[in-house]
C-alpha cells in the first residue's frame, strides 16, 4: 500500500467540526481534501473521526476490514422508518436477508421490469401535453415511484401518490435533525421535525403493510414482493411479515430515490451541454428509432450509459458512506479503535483530477475511449463497494437509460431562466428545489 499518513485536524474538533460539517458537508469534504490529504483525523463526542478519500483506503475499509466495521450512526438513523432492512441491518441477519434477496436482482429477473420502466416513462409524456416550465426533480421521483412500487407490487395502486408524499415528508424531516444544528440536541429532544417524523413513519409502514396483505391475497407472480413471500433460506424458513415490511420500504425508498436523482442530474447536465445532448439524441434515433425502447436496446446505448455514469460521477447520489469500527484492526500503521467513526466520499474521490482529467467538466465521451479503463478500483464507486455495495446496482443503471431516452424520444428539455441548480446533501445527494427546466413535447 502506498506510504500513507493520517493527519489530526485539531481546528475540527468537538462540537465545532460537527456544525462545521453540517452547514456544509460538501464544502467540508472537499477542503479537508484540499489542505490534508487522503485522510484526516479528529476527534467529536469522545471518539475518533475519519475523513477518507484515497482509492486504496476506500478497499482497505469497504473490502479488506468489512468484518471489523458496521455502519454509521447516520444510517442506523434510517432504522425508525425503514426497520431493519439491508440497508440498515449487520452481521449474521444481513447475510441471511441479503442471500435471500440476491435471486430476485438476479439479471433474468431484473430484465423482465424493462417494459415497466419504460411504460412509466411513456406514461408521463403522454401527459406532458404542452410547452412549459416543470419541476424536473418532482417529476422523476413521480416516474420512478410509479416504476418500483409496480415492481414491487406487481400493478399500479391508488395509493403511490401517498406514498410519495409520506416518503418526502420523512426524508425532508431526516435531513432537518441530522443535517442542521440539531444533531447536537440529545435524541429524545422533542423537535417539531422528530415529532412528525415518528408520525410520517407510522403512516407510511402502515400504508406498506396494507399493500403486502392486499398482495398476499392475490396468485403470486413475478413482482419482487411475490418471490421475497416465496423465498427460503437454508432452512426452508420465509421472511416474517415484519422482514417483508421492512425490506419493501427500503426497496421502496433507495430504490426510486437514487434513479431519480441520476435522471434529474443527466437532464440538468444535458441541458447545459447541447452537443452531448445533440449526440445522445443521435444515437436514440439509431438505435430505437420511433418505437418504444426494449430490453436488447440497452447493450446498444452505449452513450446513453456513458451520460448515465458521467452524471453519477459528478453528482453520486450516495455521495458519502459512513463505517463505525467494533472490532480493532490495523489500517496504515495504526490501530483503529473500537467507536472510531469513518466516512468515506464519492463526492470527493469522483471529482479527484488524478483520476479523471477535468474532473468538473462532463464529458460522457470519457467512458468511450478507454480513459476510465486505468482507474483504480475503488475511484468509481457511486453504489458503493464491497459484500455491502448496492443490490440494486444493476436495476438502477437500466431504469435510468430506458427512461431517459423515452422521455427524450417525446420531449425536448431546456434551462429555465430561474434554474441555478444547488444542492442539499441528506441521505442522498438532493438538489435544493425541484430543478425547474422548460419542457416542450415533440411534434408526432
Amino acid at each position: 500500500m502506498t506510504e500513507l499518513s493520517c493527519v489530526h485536524a485539531p481546528e475540527m474538533d468537538g462540537l465545532s467540526g460537527l456544525l462545521y460539517f453540517a452547514k456544509d458537508p460538501l464544502f467540508a469534504l472537499e477542503e479537508a481534501r484540499r489542505l490534508h490529504g487522503p485522510w484526516i483525523g479528529y476527534r467529536a463526542g469522545g471518539n475518533e473521526v475519519r475523513w477518507v478519500f484515497e482509492p486504496e483506503l476506500v478497499e482497505a475499509l469497504l473490502l479488506t476490514n468489512s468484518e471489523h466495521l458496521i455502519k454509521d450512526e447516520f444510517t442506523r438513523g434510517l432504522r425508525p422508518i425503514v426497520g431493519n432492512g439491508l440497508l440498515t441491518n449487520e452481521g449474521k441477519p444481513w447475510k441471511a436477508q441479503r442471500k435471500l434477496l440476491a435471486p430476485s436482482f438476479q439479471p433474468k429477473h431484473i430484465q423482465g421490469y424493462a417494459g415497466v420502466m419504460v411504460d412509466s416513462a411513456a406514461s408521463f409524456v403522454r401527459k406532458v401535453s404542452q410547452d412549459g416550465v416543470r419541476p424536473i426533480h418532482d417529476d422523476m421521483m413521480a416516474i420512478t415511484l410509479d416504476v418500483v412500487v409496480r415492481a414491487l407490487f406487481g400493478g399500479t395502486t391508488d395509493r403511490t401518490e401517498e406514498v410519495g408524499r409520506l416518503v418526502e415528508q420523512a426524508m425532508e424531516d431526516y435531513r432537518r435533525l441530522f443535517m442542521s444544528f440539531r444533531v447536537a440536541f440529545p435524541a429524545w429532544f422533542p423537535f417539531v421535525s422528530r415529532l412528525r417524523l415518528g408520525r410520517v413513519r407510522r403512516a407510511l409502514r402502515q400504508v406498506i403493510e396494507d399493500l403486502i396483505s392486499a398482495r398476499r391475497k392475490r396468485e403470486l407472480d413475478t413482482d419482487m414482493i411475490s418471490r421475497l413471500i416465496l423465498a427460503r433460506d437454508d432452512e426452508g424458513r420465509g421472511m416474517s411479515q415484519e422482514q417483508l415490511l421492512d425490506e419493501a420500504l427500503t426497496m421502496l425508498i433507495a430504490g426510486h430515490e437514487t434513479t431519480a436523482l441520476a435522471l434529474t442530474y443527466s437532464l440538468s447536465l444535458l441541458c447545459d451541454h447541447p452537443a452531448e445532448m445533440a449526440e445522445l439524441e443521435r444515437e436514440i434515433e439509431q438505435v430505437i428509432g420511433g418505437r418504444p425502447a426494449r430490453l436488447e436496446d440497452v447493450g446498444e446505448l452505449k452513450f446513453t450509459r456513458a451520460v448515465v455514469r458521467e452524471s453519477l460521477r459528478l453528482y453520486p447520489p450516495a455521495w458519502a458512506m459512513g463505517r463505525e469500527v467494533t472490532s480493532e484492526f490495523s489500517l496504515l500503521g495504526e490501530t483503529q479503535k473500537v467507536g472510531t467513526r469513518f466516512t468515506l466520499s464519492p463526492w470527493v474521490t469522483h471529482r479527484d483530477e488524478r483520476f479523471f482529467p477535468e474532473p468538473l467538466a462532463f464529458r460522457p465521451a470519457r467512458w468511450l475511449t478507454g480513459e476510465t479503463e486505468s482507474l483504480p478500483k475503488y475511484a468509481y464507486l457511486p453504489f458503493g463497494a464491497g459484500p455491502r455495495v448496492c443490490i440494486g446496482n444493476h436495476f438502477a443503471e437500466m431504469e435510468a437509460m430506458l427512461v431517459l431516452v423515452t422521455l427524450l424520444q417525446g420531449l425536448r428539455f431546456a434551462k429555465s431562466a430561474d434554474a441555478p441548480l444547488t444542492l442539499a446533501p441528506s441521505v442522498t445527494l438532493r438538489p435544493k428545489g425541484a430543478v425547474p427546466l422548460r419542457v416542450t413535447p415533440r411534434s408526432p
